[in-house]
């Protein structure tokens, strides 16, 4: 007899499978990055009574070296600016000179930072809509996680469990299947036994607490739906 589901009554499972959670690779060396031409990052130093310089002795100071002309100015960082050097002076002339000036902690040119976006190898990846903003999908371009740029970050996390409480799993699922969890205790151990006594008789991939028995099997899918995301392994483009 198959098990009926509603959005009422739910039969719950616990299942545990390993989490992979994909990784934002951040470019560091300059040489590969490249940097803005005709534009430095400079740091004035404080002044000798430990304050800020004001804004006219910054002006005065990149004046004298015909270092440009301050075009913004960055609050979290003190004395951190940014600065446009007049048409025809190069960067490495222009950090040369503000490097031998007094005044300044230090120079360097305005660095080029390229975000990687990482995408799974999945034909219909597009219709996740909560995971990457696609405008054809969703018209809300900022309801989704940028989930890309985080499996840039990170691509594997085999030593995490997570447990997703929900209708079941297809633990036989081809995008789930190598990364369940797996009670080792039961599977090695004698049938029709709680060989790890937890409460709970080979209970080898969870438990289905609705039909208090081993089999989480999913029959609505939404379950299946959840582990996916959590912890659905693909070929990563």
């Amino acid at each position: 007899m198959a098990k009926r589901i509603s959005f009422v009554s739910v039969s719950l499972t616990a299942l545990f499978f390993e989490l992979i959670v994909n990784r934002t690779c951040f470019a560091q060396e300059a040489a590969e990055l490249g940097y803005r031409p005709g534009a430095l990052i400079v740091r004035f130093a404080p002044t000798a009574a430990g304050g800020p310089q004001t804004r006219a002795e910054k002006d005065a100071l990149l004046s004298a070296v015909h270092g440009g002309v301050i075009k913004r100015e960055f609050k979290r960082v003190p004395g951190l600016a940014l600065v446009e050097l007049p048409a025809g002076r190069t960067v490495n002339k222009a950090i040369a000179d503000l490097h031998s000036a007094r005044g300044i902690l230090y120079v360097e040119p305005d660095y080029q930072i390229r975000l990687l976006a990482t995408f799974p190898d999945d034909p219909r990846f597009a219709e996740q809509w909560a995971l990457h903003y696609v405008e054809e999908i969703s018209q809300e371009p900022n309801a989704h996680i940028h989930a890309p740029e985080a499996w840039d970050l990170r691509s594997s996390a085999d030593d995490v469990i997570v447990a997703v409480i929900d209708t079941g799993v297809d633990y036989n699922h081809p995008d789930l299947s190598a990364n369940m969890w797996v009670n080792q205790v039961e599977l090695n151990g004698d049938p029709n036994t709680d060989d790890d006594g937890n409460g709970h008789i080979d209970d080898i991939y969870g438990w289905d607490f609705a039909d208090n028995d081993n089999n989480p099997t999913d029959f609505n899918y939404h379950g299946t739906h959840v582990a996916g995301i959590v912890g659905g392994r693909c070929p990563i483009a």
